[in-house]
Formats: C-alpha cells, sequence, structure tokens
C-alpha cells in the first residue's frame, strides 16, 4: 500500500464491536475496551490474528503482556482494518531499519555455536538474532521482520529492501543451510536415543516416528495414516522430552478430543513413566504429564481461580431431556404476545427449509429433497404422481413455496383456490396455482430466478409459461405473478400482500389462538425443535452475540431470509432463557467450560505452566478450540505445539470440526514444520492404496503415500450386488458364512464389522448371526462410531444412491450454516471421508454390498481402482432417454413387463420389454388356470414364455 494512500486512512480506520474499540493512528495502536484506553506501539504487536468466522470474523491482537480480542466483525470491513494494521506494522519496523545499521550476515554464522546441542526452531533464531544487538537484533528478531515485502520499500529504499533481503532469506526456516543443520541434528538425536525409542512402546518406533519426536520447531504438524501409530508417537514424544530435560512431567499438556481417548493417553503415558522410570539431574521424574479433553482443561483454569464453578446437568442431558426443556421454554415464552407471532408464523411458513431449486440437477435430486422434508407421494390434481404437502386448511400442494404461500393466505383470512382452471378452459395448460373468487383473481407462482432463468431439471419451463400467459390473456382472465427469485430476496410476503391488496383482495388475519389451532395440528416437538438445541450448541460454541444478528444478518446472503429472520426471532429469547436459567443457578454448560477459560487466559487472569502442548486427532478440531489453543501458545512464547491427525478422517463437521484449521495449518498458526506417518501397521497394503487412491480424489486432502507392513496377492476389497434389502442380507449371511468357515479350519477367531452409513440399517437378526458363526466376533456399527477401530473384516452394507444412500443426499439445514464451518467445494467431501474410514478399519478385507442398479457413485469410482474386485451383476445399465440420469429396471405389471425409469416417479418414462426370442412381440401378461404369466404378443408366432 503506497504511503499517500495509508496517509489518509487513520481516522476511517476503527474497528468495534459493543464498547470495545480499535482504531489506527499514525504512531500506535488505540485499543479501547469500554473501561480503559491504552495506546500500543506498533512494535510491540507480535501477532495480528484474524480469524475468518463462520458469518462474522474475530481480531486477536497479541503482545507479549497479552491479547485483545475483538468479535462479530464484518468481513470486508475486519479485512481491510487487518491490511492497514499489518502494513503499519511492517512500515514502524521499515522506519527503524533506517535508523539502525543492520549487522553484517557473517555474523549470522554464530548460529553454529550451538554445535548440534538444539533443534534450530524459529523462536531460537529469533532469541539468537535478538542478542546480536541491542537495536538492530529486536528488529531482525520482530514476528514481522519476514513479512516485509518489495512493495513496502519505495524506490529509493531498494539498498535496504536488499539487506533486509538477506537477512530474511538466512533466517527463514526454509534456508538450506537451517535445514542441513537440522537435519543433522535429528539424525544425530536419533541415534542418540535408540535405546528409549525401542523400549518406549511395545514396538520400536520406526524412522518416521522418531523423526516426529525429535523434531522441536514451535510449530508442528504430524500428519497420520490410519493404524500409523499416533498415539504411540505421543508417548514417545512425552518420554523425549523427559529424558532430555526438555519439560517436567507438569509442564507437558496433552490434549484429546474425548474422555476414552483422554484416558487412554494418560494411562499409557503413566505406564511409560512406570516402565522406564526416567530421571533428569540424577532426580527421578515425579508427577505426571496433564492430559485431558479440552472440555476438561477450560474448567480446571476456571477452577484454578478459585470459582466454584458448578456443570449444568443441561450439559449432559440427553436428547429427550433437552428437548423436553426447550418445549417448557416455548411453553412460557409463548405468553408473550411478540414471540408468540414469531413462534405461529415460524410454524406456519417456515419450520423446513426451502430448496435451492437451481442446486438440483435432476428432478429426481428435488423430489428427494422433498421426501426429506415430509412430502408424501399422491397423484397431484395434474393427474401425475409427485411428492405433495398438506396445507394447514388440508389443501395438498405440490411444492414448499406454494405450500408457503398457501399457509400465508390461511392465516391472513384470505379465501383461494389451489389450482383452479381459468374460466371457460379445461386445458391443463391454463391452471392457476391459485384462485381468488371474491376477487375473480388468478395467480401464477413461477420457479424463476433474478435472471429470469429457471432449474435446470425443469425442461420446456419457458414454453410452460408462455402457455400459462397466453392462456390468460385468451380468456381475459385477471391474473397476477410471483417468482422463486422473490422468496431469494425474502420480499415474497410484502410484495403479494400488496398486489392482493390492490387487486381488492379481502384480508382477515387469524388471531395467534386460530392460528395456534392449525399449525398444532401439524407441530411435534421431536421433529421440529432439534435445529434450535443444534443452532444453541453451535452459536455458543462459536463465541455467539445475540446482539449481533442484525449485523451479521445484513452481512450475510442467506437462501431463505424469510425463515431465517423467523428463527432468529424465536431463537433470541430461546437462548436468553436458556442463559438466565444457567445464570439463575450459578451454571454453566460444556461451551462455557472452554468460551470461559479462553477470557481467563487472554487476560493473563490464568497464567498456565505449560512449554509443550500435544494434541490428537487434530482433524476434529473445531473453532472454540483453536482458540483455546491459541490462548494458551499467545501466553508463553517459548510455548509449542505439535499437532497429530489425520485430514482423510475430519468426519465431524456436524459438531463443528473444521477441516481447514489442519489442511492449512500455518494459517491459523503460524509457520510449522510438517512431518508424515506413512506407515500403517493395520491393514494390507491392497486396502491402504484403494483407500487412499479413493480419498485423494479430493484434491483439497492432504497428499501421502501410504505403506502398509505387509501385502497378500489378492484383491482385497470386493464388490458385491444386491437386488433388494432381503438380498442385501442374505449376502451379509453367505458372507458371514465363508469367514466363519475360514476361522473353524484355522482355528482362530476372527472379528467382523458390518459397517453403515445410518443406524437403522441395523440388520433385526444380529443376535442370531453371533449365535450362528460361532468363530466369528460380530458387531454392527455405524461408520462414525467405528472410528478408531478395527476389525478383520468389515463388511460395508448399504451403498446406493438416494437420500438415504452412501453419499447421503441429506442436507444439512441451512440455519446451520450460519454457525458450523461451509460444506466444502469438492462434492461430498465428508462423505468420502466416511469411506475411507470404513475401508480402513479392516486388516484383512472389505466387502462392500451394492445395490444392483440404483449404485452409489462412490460404487463406480472404487470399481475403476486398481485393487477392486466387482461383481458382474455391476455393469453399467442403460440410461432412461428421457431424464439421463435414473437407470432402466425391469419391472412387472398388470398388463405387460416393461422397462421403467429408477428415478420415478420424478421421470415416468417406460417401454415395453421386447422378446428376447423374436425380438419382434413384447412380453404381455396373459391368464390361466395356474395364474398370471408373460408370453410374447405375437404368440402363436412366437410361443416364447418367461419364466
Amino acid at each position: 500500500m503506497p504511503d499517500d494512500q495509508h496517509s489518509v486512512v487513520y481516522s476511517e480506520q476503527k474497528l468495534c464491536h459493543r464498547q470495545r474499540c480499535l482504531q489506527l493512528h499514525p504512531d500506535y495502536l488505540l485499543i479501547d475496551d469500554g473501561n480503559n484506553r491504552q495506546q500500543l506501539d506498533y512494535l510491540a504487536i507480535q501477532r495480528v490474528y484474524r480469524s475468518i468466522g463462520l458469518v462474522m470474523d474475530e481480531l486477536v491482537v497479541t503482545t507479549e503482556q497479552g491479547s485483545f480480542r475483538l468479535m462479530h466483525l464484518a468481513s470486508p470491513k475486519s479485512r481491510e482494518f487487518v491490511a492497514h494494521l499489518n502494513y503499519q506494522i511492517r512500515q514502524s519496523i521499515k522506519q527503524k531499519l533506517k535508523m539502525t545499521n543492520l549487522p553484517n550476515n557473517a555474523e549470522f554464522s554464530g548460529l553454529q555455536a550451538f554445535s548440534g546441542q538444539q533443534y534450530l526452531s524459529q523462536g531460537l533464531v529469533q532469541n539468537f538474532l535478538a542478542q546480536l544487538d541491542k537495536h538492530s537484533g529486536a528488529l531482525l528478531a520482530h514476528p514481522y521482520f519476514v513479512k516485509l515485502g518489495k512493495e513496502d520499500f519505495s524506490s529509493n529504499e531498494q539498498s535496504l529492501w536488499q539487506q533486509v533481503q538477506l537477512w530474511q532469506q538466512l533466517i527463514h526456516a526454509d534456508n538450506q543451510t537451517i535445514i542441513d543443520y537440522n537435519h543433522a541434528y535429528t539424525q544425530q538425536e536419533i541415534e542418540r536415543y535408540q535405546e528409549l525409542f525401542s523400549q518406549v512402546e511395545s514396538y520400536p518406533l520406526t524412522e518416521e516416528q522418531q523423526r516426529a519426536v525429535v523434531c522441536e520447531e514451535d510449530r508442528q504438524l504430524l500428519i497420520a495414516s490410519a493404524g500409523s501409530g499416533k498415539s504411540s508417537t505421543l508417548v514417545a514424544k512425552v518420554a523425549y522430552l523427559l529424558k532430555k530435560g526438555l519439560a517436567q512431567p507438569h509442564q507437558i499438556c496433552v490434549l484429546a478430543y474425548n474422555e476414552e481417548a483422554a484416558r487412554s493417553i494418560s494411562e499409557r503415558i503413566a505406564k511409560m513413566q512406570n516402565k522406564l522410570q526416567l530421571f533428569c539431574d540424577g532426580q527421578q521424574l515425579q508427577g505426571q504429564c496433564y492430559s485431558a479433553t479440552f472440555h476438561a482443561l477450560g474448567l480446571a483454569v476456571l477452577r484454578a481461580q478459585g470459582q466454584n464453578v458448578a456443570l449444568s446437568s443441561l450439559a449432559s442431558a440427553n436428547r429427550n431431556e433437552m428437548m423436553a426443556y426447550l418445549q417448557s421454554k416455548v411453553e412460557s415464552l409463548l405468553q408473550e404476545e411478540d414471540f408468540a407471532h414469531s413462534w405461529y408464523d415460524y410454524l406456519a411458513l417456515a419450520k423446513k427449509p426451502r430448496p435451492n431449486l437451481f442446486a438440483f440437477k435432476t428432478q429426481k435430486a428435488y423430489y428427494d429433497y422433498l421426501s426429506q422434508m415430509g412430502a408424501s407421494y399422491a397423484a397431484s390434481k395434474e393427474g401425475k404422481k409427485r411428492p405433495i404437502f398438506t396445507a394447514l386448511n388440508g389443501t395438498k400442494v405440490s411444492s414448499m413455496e406454494t405450500l408457503m404461500i398457501a399457509n400465508w393466505l390461511v392465516s391472513q383470512g384470505v379465501e383461494f383456490r389451489y389450482l383452479q382452471p381459468l374460466s371457460g378452459s379445461k386445458n391443463r395448460n391454463a391452471l392457476a396455482d391459485f384462485y381468488f373468487p371474491r376477487a375473480d383473481l388468478y395467480h401464477f407462482h413461477f420457479a424463476l430466478n433474478a435472471e429470469k432463468k429457471w432449474p435446470i431439471f425443469l425442461s420446456d419451463y419457458g414454453s410452460f409459461i408462455d402457455k400459462k400467459r397466453k392462456a390468460a390473456q385468451r380468456f381475459k382472465a385477471d391474473y397476477i405473478e410471483t417468482t422463486s427469485a422473490q422468496f431469494d430476496d425474502g420480499t415474497i410476503l410484502q410484495t403479494l400482500k400488496q398486489q392482493l391488496h390492490d387487486e381488492g383482495v379481502e384480508f382477515n388475519p387469524l388471531s395467534n389462538n386460530e392460528l395456534a389451532q392449525l399449525v398444532n395440528k401439524q407441530y411435534q416437538p421431536e421433529d421440529d425443535l432439534p435445529i434450535f438445541e443444534a443452532f444453541l450448541r453451535h452459536f455458543k460454541a462459536n463465541g455467539g452475540d445475540t446482539s449481533a444478528f442484525d449485523q451479521e444478518l445484513a452481512q450475510t446472503e442467506v437462501n431463505d431470509p424469510i425463515r431465517t429472520t423467523l428463527f432468529l426471532e424465536i431463537f433470541k429469547p430461546l437462548y436468553q432463557a436458556y442463559q438466565d436459567d444457567l445464570q439463575s443457578v450459578g451454571q454453566i454448560d460444556f461451551n462455557d467450560q472452554i468460551n470461559l477459560a479462553c477470557e481467563q487466559l487472554e487476560n493473563r487472569q490464568f497464567v498456565h505452566p505449560f512449554t509443550y502442548i500435544l494434541v490428537d486427532e487434530f482433524q476434529d478440531i473445531s473453532q472454540d478450540r483453536k482458540r483455546l489453543l491459541q490462548a494458551l501458545l499467545n501466553q508463553n512464547s517459548q510455548c509449542k505445539l505439535m499437532a497429530v491427525g489425520d485430514d482423510w478422517q475430519s468426519i465431524y463437521r456436524f459438531s463443528g470440526a473444521d477441516i481447514d484449521i489442519m489442511t492449512h495449518f500455518s494459517n491459523h498458526f503460524d509457520y510449522a514444520a510438517t512431518n508424515y506417518l506413512t506407515q500403517t501397521f493395520r491393514c494390507y497394503q491392497g486396502i491402504a492404496d484403494v483407500a487412499a487412491q479413493f480419498v485423494q480424489q479430493n484434491p483439497e486432502q492432504l497428499r501421502k503415500e501410504v505403506k502398509a507392513h505387509a501385502d497378500i496377492n489378492v484383491d482385497q476389497v470386493r464388490i458385491e450386488a444386491y437386488e433388494s434389502e432381503s438380498d442385501q442380507l442374505d449376502w451379509v449371511q453367505k458372507l458371514l458364512w465363508r469367514l466363519n468357515s475360514t476361522a473353524e479350519k484355522r482355528g482362530i477367531q476372527l472379528s467382523v464389522y458390518l459397517l453403515a452409513r445410518y443406524h437403522r440399517q441395523r440388520p433385526d437378526n444380529l443376535l442370531n448371526y453371533q449365535a450362528r458363526y460361532s468363530s466369528l466376533q460380530i458387531q454392527f456399527k455405524t461408520i462414525h462410531a467405528s472410528k478408531g477401530l478395527e476389525a478383520d473384516y468389515v463388511i460395508l452394507m448399504g451403498l446406493e444412491s438416494g437420500s438415504y444412500g452412501f453419499p447421503s443426499e441429506r442436507s444439512d439445514d441451512p440455519i446451520l450454516h450460519l454457525v458450523i464451518p461451509q460444506p466444502e467445494a469438492f462434492s461430498h467431501a465428508e462423505e468420502r471421508r466416511l469411506l475411507y474410514v470404513a475401508l480402513t478399519r479392516a486388516k484383512r478385507g472389505v466387502f462392500v454390498l451394492s445395490n444392483a442398479v440404483d449404485r452409489s457413485e462412490f460404487v463406480t469410482q472404487l470399481g475403476n481402482i486398481e485393487r477392486v474386485q466387482m461383481s458382474d451383476k455391476l455393469v453399467e445399465v442403460e440410461l432412461c432417454p428421457k431424464c439421463h440420469s435414473g437407470k432402466m429396471q425391469e419391472r412387472r405389471g398388470p398388463y405387460s413387463i416393461f422397462l421403467g425409469c429408477s428415478n420415478y416417479p420424478a421421470c415416468d418414462h417406460s417401454e415395453k420389454k421386447i422378446c428376447p426370442k423374436c425380438e419382434t412381440g413384447y412380453m404381455a401378461a396373459r391368464e390361466s388356470e395356474h395364474g398370471r404369466f408373460y408370453g410374447c404378443s405375437t404368440y402363436p408366432k412366437c410361443d416364447y414364455i418367461d419364466q
């Protein structure tokens, strides 16, 4: 940014939320927390971190004395402010450099004085630089020195820029001198601690594990493969730190995702300490490392301050208990007229998310979505079988947009008829969506966006619209039009109200009580309240503030603004009631454990003792957990972070996991050394190769080549085809019988997981399986529940297309996109990782069961991978010539055998089955004394009979 532009922005560059503000001044940053105003020299700022939030951004400015955090910032505003702040910090460094003589580059050779005694981390390099010279050393060591760029220097400052460049090249971790030094140091440490590495776990550590253990970069990301010994590496890291004397037990913090994992790693570390009897300076090390979940650490921070913190029973409430609690809050709030009005409007108009019509490629995908939203298939007035919704007055309508319009008309007391023919016409093209008899007015609603385009799956829709309009003109009918675009921008109801008012339509709005009687017939707390519970949980986890809703919505494009507005009008008082209940009894919930602890750490009200933080399952990290890590690290510049995870196994976005934190680790935690664990001890190479090739079809996944401990010369992933659900269960039993026979012959027990995408796919006779196949240990698990576990064999069920297929087509409620990470751009990215998890649970082999016709796209992709054996039944079948996406399936009707599209009723294309013998007749239904059979229609010329 040129100086002439920068000189005019100070008064404009100000960020505020509530009473907290940051403002740029020529010589300092003004920090105002509402109580105190502080002038902060730009050179005192160590880090400026802008977290790009789910809806709004947050900004953290860190110095050696503490951190200042500003939340709920509009993205464009915060982006511009951070750009100016970073620029000013760099300019302050440059101005100081102009007044200081930089030391000779040769003095950097003094780093060799370490003589292999320490790993040259970036922090150590900066400490060394700070000691070179009283003035220039501090500038060289400043974190922003390496961020200086050519654009920061004018044409007459190029000499200084060249000096800066030389120093940047020397001190950056990518400098070959530092790389060579650290490589030599690493090899030296591996040799020095070889005895430790051979004893610390049941098996000696691999070279990759040893390299990760001795790496002492300030930030290390260890990218692991499934079954590669992540936990062993963490235990060995602790042993190395203690053995070398780099840390005392109380200075090491190991964080895990859940209580079971935290307990397991704690027990393994304790066992290691007891086994090795580690000493430091002649004294046996006492005490244990701190091992806990993020939430447990947060609670410990709060209690360390002497606070009598009590955890609310709501924190551990099950689903039914939480739904009962929310229902009680709703009933209480309904005494308030404003809440009651919003609540009944929400139930009437917006309790289900309206589909984005332009996101569907096929009519089947659209129909599947409507089924998810509660539609039932029935014949419409147009004579076609299609998804149908029931409006508040009992009217059957065929889309969610017309459902909202119909329910709004009911709530407004407007008399109407649905799909009414234009007066004088019986042509179906002359049907109006709505007719208002008292005003003799027709209403057409068209699926058009703001550019007047229609969804791709609606063929000839332009002609359909044209015919409607011409029919209205021909029969001289008064009519109005609305479009999907008005739903998109939220103006549909006010526009329609004005149109109807102008045409003389009468309004008699229902009272809250009258509307309540209608909506309560369709209200189901167990279905309609979970979205509020999920939103509350994620909202708090991300430091939510209801006062910022209006600002957030003004800055955010939402697909369904009417629903979003109504939802938030309900959520605000619900959330406040929840918070009031906690505060009235002095309790907190799980989210408070982290959020309040972060505040204590950021304000340095609590100073932690840790110099090493080790994190397991880092792919599951969420924004609130990341904030806790940063609060810990910012307190102590000497504190190091080692994060271990496998981005290929990131499958908890619905719980708030943000994969970007791992895949773009340095963006969140600055420079990091990256190491890999690519050797898996779990499965054969065939399974590892198939799983790795499949998951890496997403180019955003981090690259690695997985090496298995062994291999066998056989395809270890096999895909079998089933025709029906009962046929799939028959296949399960066939496979169990084969495996049981193998186990009996070898005199061993084999473990088998039956894995599926959903709980509903659990076989009913599972207990019978275990009794029948005594040489097998059989368990059913959802794939999510199987993560972290392993079995000899996996039978993966239910690979088919559809909303309950795999990959799942069931969509997140778009409301949650305000509080959880946005979906990734790559199609079915998380579902792909879920299948990777399923494949890598197996040690010896995987059997994939696929629908023979409605097969999953994942099956097609797996079938193209080497070392996958696919059933001959899974050949490509003929695509429907009408919709080009469904598959032609054989069906037996009352009159003939015919081929019908698998997308029915979204596509109703059918063809008669041609006689396979004469190839001229078709297979017609006939009756005999033995019942119906199918024979060639040319009989007796052709006597072929279908058996």
